[in-house]
């Protein structure tokens, strides 16, 4: 394959969505249709814009209806010893997911007692007799174990695994799966040296290919989750690249963590060496899960949840952030074409060409979304052309499904009739002998600047009936205008949970809130408070119930709520330090700050979006507070007496 068509493979490459075996069949167009000066289109990412996010800000990942998995490199477990066993295992509980795939395991003893003791969890460790060793935690509740074992486990493996491979066989819902957790070697100098054995990426990309062999051997036809530490980027250029095989073979395998990978060095694995390191792969059984408006892959900001933030991650629990995957499995893609194979017909599509010469084609040149492949029509060839060309879907059952959601992107340029999306249930062999209903409202690019990828929105199919549907894109033109229509990314899903989360505040002065919105069930809502000038935020409540008391409140939806945000006005800062005989002092501060008075409960200091970045247990006055942890800026320090409280803003030089 050439190294053009490996750069966009996390791009989710195939076409066609029911689950195959295992197979290297590609076919392969070279024609090259569209002028030198339209090679300049404004492109955007290739996902989905519809509530589809690769962004985990909140401790909860899991939810009741969907397969989690989290690869998750825990630094030489427990390196803070008890404080890590207690953080860990609470983390754990907060995040629910269903299994959870640990690296560098070093007190098997500690690990295996601290799961024991974490309540509807159960663990297995591996035996191999390196000091780090590989371990699954599973919610024994929903998830069957079948088998776990360890693979390439004779001394001839030792090179590329160091620690062997762990695989767990698992049912859940019904369904089999498999998971096999991986720690590949370490470090390295960036260049694959395939003439030496001992060259760390040597070792890497013979662990790659082993790991593929095996699953191409052993699991042709298994839904198969390949995740860890993985120890290298998939952005290498190809020469370099260690997961050559994996990005080869697009049509079986997919990085269902490449946009991370690609996206913001926010979002990476490991921010210690600003890297995206830990990995999860999936085999093709799971791809129709995974092209559906529910499915979601994230790094998991687990520091988010702890008052230190990432310096006390980093001290207590790990350099590594989770990685983890979440499959709405009863959610089904029923097709995607995204004609990164160069095939028109690929999936069950078809073409007719009922007038003129010109026909539906997939440019050589990557034109798509994210310069990507696409298809292309145009009825201009020196000169217009009357046409009518159609390019239609695999059949697929309106009738199975409660809802149905199409979606695609178009671009155009050049005048000319408008494109058709059209509806049939009674397509045989010929477009001109079917009945045709036409789909709206459709987003369709204006043409106002041409090669401007537009998205057409969610396109709602419930009022179609029939067994054996199809839709349509029908292109025409005529001897005086011909315009050129461009399709990418086309996806049919059945329709997600849509919930509705709504908030209003509690004084139209007080302040504003964002994150309201449209949420799928299971994913992360972010709501903000934001007070006025000279009013604080009190809390959120529901139904007249306080559910938190942090401006920033984060949880996963699963049921429409409607919540209220609180503000009041308080008394002057001054005011209300001299009613309690409250000083805090120096401000502005470097390192410390004092806080001193008379029956102090509680000192917390705050960010300005209202997150809690350090609580203080009271036990001296003046109380001494370090501060050196925190970047400069502005903090609000908030301070609970026995007669009440009062918050202040603090300035960090």
């Amino acid at each position: 394959m050439e190294k053009l068509c490996i750069l966009f493979i996390g791009l989710l490459l195939s076409t066609s969505l029911i689950s195959q075996p295992h197979n290297n069949t590609k076919g392969w167009s070279t024609q090259d249709v569209r002028s030198g000066e339209m090679a300049n289109a404004n492109v955007f990412d290739k996902s989905e814009p519809v509530f589809k996010a690769n962004k985990q800000n909140s401790a909860a990942f899991g939810t009741d209806r969907s397969l989690e998995i989290v690869s998750w490199n825990i630094e030489f477990f427990p390196h803070n010893g008890d404080v890590t066993i207690g953080s860990l295992s609470r983390m754990i509980v907060d995040l629910d997911a269903d299994i959870i795939a640990f690296q560098e395991v070093a007190d098997v003893n500690a690990f295996t007692q601290m799961i024991n003791e974490t309540d509807g969890y159960h663990s297995y460790v591996g035996t191999t007799d390196d000091l780090i060793k590989l371990g699954f935690v599973y919610k024994a509740g929903v998830i069957q174990v079948n088998n776990v074992y360890e693979i390439y486990k004779d001394a001839q493996y030792d090179l590329p695994f160091l620690r062997r491979p762990l695989v767990m066989e698992f049912t859940y819902n019904n369904e089999n799966y498999v998971v096999i957790n991986n720690h590949f070697k370490a470090r390295g100098d960036g260049i694959l040296d395939l003439a030496d054995p001992n060259d760390e990426e040597n070792r890497r990309w013979v662990a790659t290919n082993l790991i593929k062999d095996y699953i191409d051997t052993h699991f042709a036809n298994e839904k198969v989750f390949v995740v860890g530490d993985l120890n290298d980027v998939i952005t290498d250029d190809y020469a370099n690249n260690v997961f050559q095989s994996i990005l080869n073979d697009s049509d079986n395998f997919m990085f269902a963590d490449y946009d991370i990978a690609t996206g913001a060095d926010s979002e990476w694995s490991y921010p210690s060496y600003p890297s995206h390191i830990d990995h999860i792969i999936i085999t093709n059984e799971l791809f129709n899960h995974y092209y559906t408006y529910s499915a979601s892959v994230a790094t998991l900001k687990m520091e988010e949840s702890l008052t230190g933030g990432w310096n006390e991650y980093t001290q207590n629990i790990s350099d590594h952030r989770p990685v983890g995957i979440k499959l709405f499995t009863d959610d089904v893609a029923l097709f995607r074409k995204d004609f990164e194979d160069q095939s028109l017909t690929s999936g069950g599509w078809s073409s007719y060409n009922v007038t003129g010469n010109q026909n539906w084609t997939i440019p050589q040149q990557q034109y798509g979304v994210g310069n990507s492949y696409c298809a292309y029509i145009s009825g201009y060839d020196n000169g217009q052309h009357e046409n009518e060309n159609w390019l239609i879907s695999p059949p697929f059952s309106t009738d199975a499904y409660n809802d149905l959601i199409l979606s695609f992107w178009n671009t155009s340029g050049y005048a000319g009739p408008d494109i058709q999306l059209l509806y049939s249930n009674d397509f045989s062999d010929n477009p001109e002998t079917a009945t045709w209903q036409e789909i709206n409202p459709v987003v369709w690019h204006d043409g106002d600047t041409y090669w401007e990828w537009t998205y057409s929105g969610p396109l709602n199919l419930s009022s179609f009936s029939g067994a054996e549907g199809r839709i349509a894109f029908k292109y025409t033109s005529t001897s005086t205008e011909a315009a050129t229509w461009e399709l990418d990314n086309i996806m049919l899903s059945n329709a997600p949970n849509v919930l509705d989360i709504v908030a209003e505040v509690n004084d139209s002065q007080g302040g504003s809130i964002s994150g309201t919105g449209a949420y799928i069930y299971g994913q992360t809502v972010e709501l903000e408070a934001t007070p006025a000038p000279s009013f604080n935020f009190v809390n959120w409540t529901e139904n007249g119930e306080v559910v938190s008391a942090n401006p920033f409140y984060s949880f996963i939806a699963s049921e429409d709520r409607a919540l209220v945000a609180h503000f009041e006005a308080p008394v002057s800062v001054n005011e209300t330090a001299s009613d309690f005989k409250l000083k805090v002092y120096p401000n502005p501060f470097n390192r410390l700050i004092f806080v001193e008075g008379q029956n102090i409960r509680n000192i917390e200091v705050l960010n300005v979006r209202g997150k809690i970045m350090k609580e203080i247990e009271v036990v001296s006055n003046p109380e001494t507070i370090h501060l050196e942890e925190l970047p400069a800026g502005i903090y609000f320090i908030r301070i609970t007496t026995d007669d009440g409280s009062f918050t202040t803003k603090l300035l960090k030089i």
